[in-house]
């Protein structure tokens, strides 16, 4: 039976997909050294101020890590694309990944 409440249901489907779309996936790679801390710190800090729908997902199994094309941890993989390796990236650096990441997320979205 399709009553009022199909329509709202459907949006919030909807909405829900499109958030998916626009959420960014952040992975800090590295066995939980401080200096990956330091990394994710950064990472939840640059976020936190963009205003960002992100998961940021630690990676500290060896085999996982190296999936990614990196040399030393710390590492930074935002949507599946290694930004940085073997250093700890200022948040300015971070920050602008960010809104190109987020940039490109909506040119996907919209096509």
């Amino acid at each position: 039976m399709i009553g009022p409440n199909a329509g709202f249901l459907f949006e919030n489907k909807e909405t829900k997909l499109l958030q998916e779309v626009k959420m960014l996936t952040i992975r800090v790679l590295g066995p939980g050294c401080p200096n990956c801390q330091k990394v994710e710190a950064i990472t939840k800090k640059a976020v936190a101020e963009l205003g960002l729908e992100a998961e940021i997902i630690k990676v500290t199994d060896y085999q996982e890590i190296t999936k990614y094309p990196i040399l030393s941890t710390p590492g930074l993989v935002i949507n599946e694309e290694l930004v940085c390796s073997g250093r700890i990236p200022s948040q300015a650096e971070v920050t602008t990944w960010l809104v190109n990441a987020e940039m490109g997320a909506e040119k996907a979205s919209s096509t």
